[in-house]
């Protein structure tokens, strides 16, 4: 049945899909087995480099790097290898283990943040070891070793295979992945495993990433389908076919979804991906950008601020730089803007995505780089356009799509995006209709009557001011824009109004913070008048708490407002 083009909800149509990931990166394999695929600047050259199938020491003119640097012939000999000595130890497609091997192997990858490895998150990790029930663990080094044991004991299967990344392992039971893999590579067994990987079942799980929990407390466990990586690389631009000078930078840890995504869609179409170091630092990155010749990037809105603001911004040299992705945060008008500003000529491309799913939109600049003509609703910058392969409608309490223009909870029917958590946690998440099954994202949203999508916050961080919803986005969008400094609003309890809007800011520049409330009243009308106001300093900070991707932990911020507005504030 045909949609009323008045109607909120959008198809983007049919999309088809190779039998198999394999598919996507065997040919950049074959067309460019020298190229590098993948650059880690924070590692020794030889870094495992016994596995790759090249000796070390010395390289050759081809692997002269400093740092560690594969190439893709090296990345493809490597995975052989881990997924030949996996077979022998009985781990079988579809069972629990790295991401190209478990692409060749049809394994389930699913990585954890190492801090899991502490005593203080031994609960933690005893509670992930039991839902996920590994076929084989791979940890860094001898530190996350015995945590491992203790976090399997009990509810483990029988003959985990336990590979450590450190030179030797003195612990029984754990082998080294040099161990693991010394025997030479069988060709005819590698011969048959790059025959079985070129077919797959699409609805098997590729990828198992938890959520960050900050929503709930609760990290979810999302199984992420063959098919639902393989629409990030079919609906993503990655870049030409065979582009050797295509190098993405990649800052973020491997725990994160954007991880294989970013990866698989550089290497589908024979680029390299570009790692800086283990956490962000501006100086790491911008020196990675100009070595490097960055091509593409993705930034959070708290990277765009601090590269900004680093003494050496402007002596870089931007040249090769064509694309960023903006992501992790709403983005608003006003980050939007400053990042076209800070790097013109460049395409910035707001990339909507979560755990569950991604690459449900599409963003159409129309061939012009920079300052596109895009339609900024409330002083929020679009997501896009609806994508091929994905159905979205913004809903209602009874998941009946509203109007357009109308704001209510966006839900994706999409191939992208998972049917389910991990033990069937929070069911009501999901739902399914004549069109398949959907997926509650718990944000709110609208579609324009020209078919551009919004994304306006969480649903849980509206404040509802009188039975108003006021999106903190929108607000935080024209005071970032009106002092040229970053803000962030939460909402605090009022007695008769329900709920109130309260603004925390970096700094003044300047400004009062009467004109601050005048220039939101002017804006918006007095419905959407701050409640009140503060500075990060008179709430004892430097710089805005953010979390492991880089958001504001607005939680946070509101126990520092409850002590300021007691009037005892203490230096943090």
């Amino acid at each position: 049945m045909a949609l009323s083009s008045d109607v909120a909800e959008i198809d983007g149509g049919q999309i088809t899909y190779e039998p198999s990931l394999f598919h996507y990166i065997e040919p950049s394999i074959t067309s460019n087995p020298n190229h590098p695929a993948v650059i880690v600047a924070h590692q020794d050259r030889n870094h495992l480099v016994e596995i790759t199938g090249r000796s070390s020491g010395p390289q050759s003119n081809r692997n002269s790097a400093s740092c560690l640097t594969w190439t893709y012939i090296e990345m493809q000999h490597a995975a052989l290898k881990l997924v030949a000595s996996l077979q022998k130890q009985g781990i079988a497609p579809g069972m629990g283990t790295l991401f190209w091997s478990s692409m060749l192997g049809k394994f389930t990858f699913s990585p954890l943040d190492v801090g899991a490895l502490t005593t203080p998150r031994a609960a933690e990790l005893q509670s992930v070891m039991k839902m996920l029930q590994p076929d084989a663990v791979v940890v860094p080094g001898d530190e996350g070793v015995a945590a491992v044991d203790v976090a399997l004991e009990g509810h483990a299967k029988q003959g985990v295979a336990k590979v450590s990344l450190a030179p030797t392992v003195r612990r029984t039971g754990w082998v080294t992945l040099h161990e693991l893999a010394s025997q030479p590579l069988d060709e005819v067994l590698a011969a048959r495993i790059n025959a079985e990987a070129k077919y797959d079942d699409l609805d098997r799980t590729q990828l198992l990433y938890f959520t960050s929990g900050t929503t709930t407390g609760q990290p979810k466990g999302c199984p992420r389908t063959v098919r639902s990586v393989m629409h990030t690389i079919v609906t993503q631009t990655w870049g030409s076919q065979n582009d050797n000078s295509a190098r993405n930078l990649l800052q973020t840890a491997n725990f994160r979804i954007v991880a294989p995504g970013v990866a698989i869609g550089t290497w589908s179409k024979g680029g390299c991906v570009v790692m800086p170091g283990l956490t962000f630092s501006p100086s790491g990155m911008l020196e990675a950008i100009e070595r490097y010749k960055i091509r593409m990037i993705l930034f959070i809105p708290a990277m765009v601020h601090a590269l900004n603001a680093h003494p050496d911004f402007d002596k870089i040299d931007w040249s090769g730089l064509c694309t960023i992705f903006l992501g992790g945060d709403i983005i608003t008008e006003g980050i939007y803007q400053k990042t076209c500003a800070a790097f013109p000529g460049c395409e910035v491309i707001n990339a909507y995505g979560s755990t569950e799913g991604g690459s449900a939109f599409t963003y159409e600049t129309e061939g012009k780089p920079g300052l596109q003509p895009i339609p900024f609703y409330a002083g929020i910058s679009p997501v896009g356009k609806v994508n091929q392969g994905t159905r979205i409608r913004i809903a209602n309490d009874q998941n009946r799509p509203v109007k357009r223009g109308e704001v209510g909870e966006l839900h994706f029917c999409s191939p992208s995006f998972v049917t389910h958590y991990l033990n069937n946690e929070k069911p009501e998440d999901f739902y399914t209709d004549e069109h398949g099954s959907w997926f509650r994202s718990g944000d709110t949203g609208m579609i324009n009557s020209d078919g551009w999508v919004y994304v306006l916050g969480r649903q849980k961080d509206i404040v509802k001011r009188a039975g108003i919803p006021i999106t903190p986005a929108a607000l935080e969008s024209c005071i970032d824009t009106f002092l040229q400094s970053q803000s962030s609003v939460v909402a605090l309890p009022h007695e008769q109004l329900g709920q109130e809007a309260f603004a925390v800011v970096k700094s003044l520049n300047g400004k009062s913070k009467d004109d601050v409330r005048k220039q939101v009243e002017d804006l918006f009308g007095k419905d959407y008048v701050l409640c009140g106001f503060a500075t990060l300093e008179e709430l004892g900070l430097q710089e805005f708490p953010l979390n492991a991707t880089g958001k504001i932990v607005k939680r946070e911020l509101e126990g520092l407002i409850a002590t300021f507005l007691a009037g005892t504030v203490t230096e943090k």
